[in-house]
């Protein structure tokens, strides 16, 4: 089911606003409108497999869809475990909008979702938005963060 409706394209999402679909295909209009509103903290929590807890704060803001909402983050505490930093700047990118201005590759198709991918980050270093792989903790398919080792949001 999630391979089914990331195939879909921006055209098929927006062709039904009563779709759930639609309604996700708004959100990074609302964290738009959320971070120009003065929200602009993200918090990440991470938990290893055994249990060991650590997190990682951003000053980020998204701006509007003519820049393709545009990505500006910069890390505020504990700053070891950044795997963002070379998503700055980067565009939103979809399986039908390869913004990632990488001509070999297609980043949301080889990473399974939409997220902020830049050729800068060979992709990107940590990812958010994938499909949770229960069976493939360790590659770059689906959720991680590059540099907090063997983790899971929370």
């Amino acid at each position: 089911m999630c391979r089914q409706k990331f195939r879909m394209t921006r055209q098929n999402i927006a062709s039904d606003p009563n779709q759930v679909d639609f309604r996700l295909a708004l959100c990074n209009q609302y964290i738009h409108e959320l971070t120009s509103s003065g929200y602009t903290v993200l918090r990440i929590d991470m938990m290893t497999e055994d249990l060991e807890w650590n997190h990682v704060e951003y000053n980020f803001t998204v701006v509007d869809s003519s820049t393709k909402y545009q990505l500006h983050i910069v890390c505020r505490d504990s700053c070891d475990y950044d795997s963002l930093w070379l998503s700055d700047t980067a565009l939103f990118c979809t399986f039908d909008e390869d913004n990632d201005n990488w001509k070999q590759r297609d980043c949301a198709v080889d990473h399974r979702g939409g997220w902020w991918y830049s050729w800068d980050a060979y992709c990107t270093e940590g990812n958010l938005n994938g499909m949770y792989p229960d069976n493939l903790p360790n590659e770059k398919h689906g959720i991680f963060f590059f540099n907090w080792r063997d983790w899971r949001p929370m």
